[in-house]
């Protein structure tokens, strides 16, 4: 006989409900900078060209928003936390912002994993045993990565692609204790081109 491949279709509430994902919170923060001249890059694989977008969020609005979120907000100071940057120079600007911060405040110093980086695995462990409170990291790292202590993403690098989006924003979905994930969007206005939102990605009841 026939058995079809696909029996069910969870989609993000249902999994939720099951303890499947961790419950999940999302906001925004739409700082006041024109990205009208962003350019997009077509094909199959396209997407803002990601100097000039990490040229966008490496300007202090952005770099005050994140850190306030990171490192003031009472509801996300204290989350384990994941920052996704645009390229290695963005990545290492935002690394240097929030080490001067966690050093005026007695925090432990923020990690940088970046596309060299040999010592992930180390990172990656300090970081679940709660050495490290903080990964500033640009898209390739990230990929298969399971994280159970991240409890907070800061996305600073706005994608149109649904996977990039996804492997962002599903790593802090990881159940833990039942904790409650965060996803805080920083983003700039007037995008050309519509980026993904969380709507795409997790269903019509985030849109």
């Amino acid at each position: 006989g026939h058995y079809p491949t696909l029996i069910h279709e969870m989609d993000f509430d249902e999994a939720v409900a099951l303890r499947a994902v961790a419950p999940f919170q999302i906001g925004a923060t739409i700082v006041d900078l024109d990205a009208s001249n962003v350019r997009f890059r077509g094909g199959a694989d396209g997407d803002y060209i990601p100097t000039e977008i990490a040229n966008i969020m490496r300007q202090a609005p952005v770099l005050e928003a994140a850190a306030t979120i990171r490192y003031e907000d009472p509801e996300t100071s204290e989350l384990p936390t994941l920052v996704c940057c645009a390229t290695r120079q963005h990545a290492v600007t935002v690394w240097a912002y929030f080490a001067a911060i966690a050093k005026s405040k007695g925090r432990s110093a923020p990690e940088i994993l970046l596309h060299e980086t040999r010592n992930r695995e180390q990172i990656y462990q300090r970081f679940e045993q709660g050495c490290s409170d903080t990964i500033i990291a640009v898209a390739v790292p990230m990929r298969g990565w399971d994280s159970p202590a991240c409890k907070l993403v800061i996305d600073l690098s706005p994608t149109t692609s649904m996977v990039r989006a996804k492997q962002k924003w599903c790593r802090p979905l990881t159940l833990a204790n039942n904790k409650v994930a965060r996803i805080e969007l920083v983003w700039p206005r007037r995008l050309r081109v519509r980026p993904a939102l969380p709507g795409d990605v997790f269903g019509p009841s985030l849109a």
